[in-house]
């Protein structure tokens, strides 16, 4: 019989989950003995909001949410509870309250999350950071709108230089073999440089020191037209004594002094046989040719044709003229450019010379006196005084002979410059009033004025008026110059003496006639017409400085002394000081009007002294 042990007890082993159960409990003991001041007050707040809790629960009509275990959640849309939507679940206002709804069941107040959705609400702008904002959008586009703006420009910028370096490239420096490349260059630059906003363009690039690089270098003739008929559109966009000092730089004279050698058409030289141009690219300079005629700077001029001489001339007067115009003394014409403007003024003795303003004789006569008038205002002297007294200042004087002795009614333009140029040259200079003091110069002289005074009574119009008493002045003063520094040409006035129509005698009789018609003046135009009256008073008195005259002129008078004649200086001393007090000094405060009056005043003295001056 088999006998049953019992068995032994066996101790059942536990579960991890319940040795972690044990465990909890000493843990959460230990924790409070180590914070016992923070977990009373936390404890505190715990029981306080499950009071609270539990009040509302107490208090509350709805029912309470069931707390769901983990199981009953997997289900999901079969257990009732709370939806939580999409939006609800995003929304970036109440994260935090979603986490504190779960731990807890849905209060009925309103919870702080709400209070912060709505403090979270940005608070509408005033109207006025509305227009602000839309200031700072239109400021924006109108910043956008310059932007393309300039880069547009700045491309056209680019565009145009890359153009003018293209015909810079083209045009080069000269060469000892005619250029068909260069010609066609300066020719395309010729044509472009018609409009004026490419040429103010072309200025502001700066490009005339390549342009005119070496010009004096030149030696063919159609190049040398070319780019001479260049300087007169840049001359007239102003910076002008900037553009000559450059032109000088290169020796422009010597340019313009092979051009003024060439009289023909420069469409003719195109079609000679050794010009090598072909017949595009004559038809393309004859149309420029044609073009050039029509530039405003010819003014009153109208020349049918033009020559490389009537082209250099032309230059030439601009750039003298508008220099001195500028104050600048620079001296632009050179010794040999100055041989050759004197040769021209040889010429002058034939009737061409005078047949303005369409006659290419006389308007190379015309251009060739301005620009020695508008030297000669600073450059009275060249490099060889001797050369000018014996060669040039001679040629002046037969110039001017040449025309004053033009019809009366022909008193023009070329008149009135030959004129100029003799006062400007004699202007405090003996040796040249000597110079071209000729008898014959001196009987023109007087003879003219002489006429021009008599003509003068007839005129009524005020504009007639008006140039035949500049005209007279003009004249009056070239022989002042003459009686103030040459004793040569009063030697020659007095040796008209006897002459059946001395011009001298005629001279005081008009002096004699004008001081009775004085008291009876009545109108502004007889006023007007007294003035040259005065002009011819100081005149007869620098010819009593010459004793022999002096007594021609004193015997002349009614009272046979040179009372009236003093008397009519010293009115015109008061005449010429009250204009003398409405002309503005020079930069040095020095005004040349001051001095032509106390040379009057000196030679009021010098009257007095002479034996006949007392009534």
């Amino acid at each position: 019989m088999v006998a049953f042990r019992k068995p032994l007890s066996i101790t059942p082993r536990k579960r991890l989950i319940d040795s972690l159960v044990e465990q909890t409990p000493h843990q959460d003991s230990d924790e409070e003995n180590d914070n016992d001041s923070e977990d009373e007050h936390n404890s505190s707040q715990v029981e306080d909001h499950f009071q609270h809790l539990n009040h509302s629960r107490a208090h509350s009509l709805t029912p309470e949410i069931p707390t769901f275990t983990t199981s009953q959640v997997s289900q999901g849309s079969q257990v009732a509870g709370p939806k939580f939507t999409y939006s609800r679940q995003r929304s970036m206002l109440v994260e935090e309250d979603t986490m504190q709804q779960l731990a807890f069941d849905m209060p009925l107040e309103v919870p702080q999350g709400s209070h912060r959705r709505l403090d979270s609400i940005p608070p509408l702008k005033p109207l006025l950071s509305f227009r602000e904002e839309e200031e700072e959008e239109d400021e924006a586009a109108s910043t956008t709108i310059r932007t393309i703006h300039e880069l547009r420009q700045a491309g056209a910028n680019s565009r145009f230089a890359d153009e003018v370096e293209d015909l810079l490239d083209r045009i080069g420096k000269p060469v000892a073999k005619p250029s068909s490349m260069r010609r066609s260059g300066l020719l395309d630059l010729g044509i472009k440089m018609k409009d004026k906003a490419f040429l103010r363009q072309l200025r502001a690039h700066g490009v005339e020191q390549r342009l005119f690089a070496n010009v004096g270098q030149e030696i063919d003739t159609v190049s040398g037209f070319l780019i001479t008929s260049l300087i007169a559109p840049i001359l007239a966009e102003g910076s002008v004594p900037l553009v000559v000092s450059q032109l000088q730089q290169h020796d422009i004279a010597k340019l313009l002094d092979r051009l003024i050698s060439v009289e023909k058409s420069i469409v003719s030289v195109a079609k000679e046989r050794k010009t090598n141009m072909s017949k595009m690219a004559q038809n393309s300079l004859s149309a420029y040719h044609d073009s050039l005629l029509k530039l405003p700077t010819w003014k009153d001029l109208s020349p049918r044709e033009l020559s490389p001489r009537t082209l250099a001339l032309k230059c030439l007067e601009l750039m003298v003229r508008q220099t001195r115009e500028a104050g600048d003394a620079s001296d632009i014409i050179s010794e040999e450019l100055n041989i050759s403007l004197f040769e021209i003024l040889k010429s002058s003795d034939g009737g061409a010379s005078w047949d303005l303003p369409n006659g290419t004789e006389a308007i190379n006569f015309y251009l060739t006196l301005s620009a020695l008038e508008s030297h000669s205002l600073v450059s009275r002297t060249a490099q060889d005084e001797t050369a000018w007294i014996r060669q040039f200042l001679p040629v002046i004087g037969k110039t001017l002979n040449i025309a004053l002795n033009r019809p009366l009614g022909s008193f023009g333009e070329q008149q009135i410059l030959a004129l100029k140029l003799t006062v400007n040259v004699t202007n405090h200079n003996p040796k040249a009033c000597d110079a071209i003091a000729s008898s014959d110069l001196m009987f023109t002289i007087l003879r003219v004025i002489v006429a021009r005074f008599k003509n003068m009574s007839n005129l009524w119009a005020e504009e007639e008026i008006v140039m035949a008493v500049d005209n007279l002045i003009l004249l009056i003063g070239a022989m002042i110059n003459f009686a103030l520094w040459s004793t040569k040409a009063l030697k020659n006035i007095d040796n008209f003496a006897g002459m059946v129509k001395d011009p001298l005698d005629e001279l005081i009789r008009l002096f004699v006639d004008s001081r009775e018609k004085t008291f009876e003046v009545d109108s502004q135009h007889e006023s007007h017409k007294n003035v040259p009256f005065g002009y011819l008073s100081v005149l007869l008195g620098h010819f009593c400085l010459l004793p022999a005259i002096e007594k021609r002129i004193r015997m002349g008078q009614k009272t046979k002394t040179l009372h009236p004649l003093i008397t009519s200086i010293n009115e015109f001393i008061v005449y010429h000081k009250a204009a003398d007090d409405e002309i503005a000094p020079n930069e040095d405060g020095h005004s040349p009007h001051v001095t032509v009056t106390k040379q009057l005043e000196d030679l009021v003295k010098k009257l007095i002294t002479i034996k006949g001056t007392d009534t």
